[in-house]
């Protein structure tokens, strides 16, 4: 039986050689997806779809893309698809974290707020706090830091980022990125080497 609707964002797709995708599912979390057609949906479109959940993936019907990020994948498709690269990676399957998705569904916003360098870090440094990451080392274990991950996005933005802070932003989210253990497989990682702001 056909479930009620979906929405869920394209993490990645495995065409042409599979006929699947893994999708952040709004009331089920990552989960990998078999589409009714073979028409190519493109990572990172935010799709409504019917489900009927099966035992190893479910199975996607009457498919609709409501939104593709296309000002900001024209900005930096980069940034987009290490977001997208950090969510397939560190999610495990069926793993339901409802405020990534809220968090997530700002990359669909065309406010050119988005696009400055330290945004994108804060939105990365967001990202990591909800999937449950914070670095051991005690040079990330002070105060003014804390205060900073614990905020919600829209309040991070208040903040004032100095470039001591914003170098120790910068080794926050390398540590995030090396404590997984394929890292070194991670297509998108030398975002963070070319996005210091002139």
């Amino acid at each position: 039986m056909v479930h009620e609707k979906h929405v869920g964002i394209v993490l990645k797709n495995y065409f042409p050689k599979k006929c699947k995708l893994s999708l952040l599912d709004n009331k089920m979390g990552k989960i990998a997806g078999v589409p009714q057609s073979s028409n190519h949906i493109a990572a990172g479109s935010l799709i409504e779809y019917s489900l009927v959940e099966q035992t190893s993936c479910s199975f996607l019907y009457n498919i609709n893309v409501h939104d593709v990020p296309f000002k900001l994948a024209y900005h930096d498709i980069l940034f987009l698809h290490h977001v997208l690269e950090i969510c397939y990676y560190f999610m495990p399957i069926k793993s339901y974290n409802p405020t990534v998705f809220i968090l997530l569904q700002i990359l669909y916003t065309s406010d050119s707020w988005l696009y400055a360098m330290s945004v994108k870090k804060l939105f990365l440094l967001k990202l990591f706090v909800l999937l449950g990451l914070y670095p051991e080392d005690e040079k990330f274990k002070i105060p003014s830091f804390h205060l900073l991950t614990s905020l919600p996005f829209t309040q991070m933005l208040n903040e004032q980022i100095g470039s001591y802070n914003e170098d120790a932003i910068d080794e926050w989210l390398r540590s995030c990125i090396a404590s997984h253990p394929i890292a070194g497989k991670f297509k998108t990682t030398y975002f963070l080497d070319s996005c210091r702001e002139i």
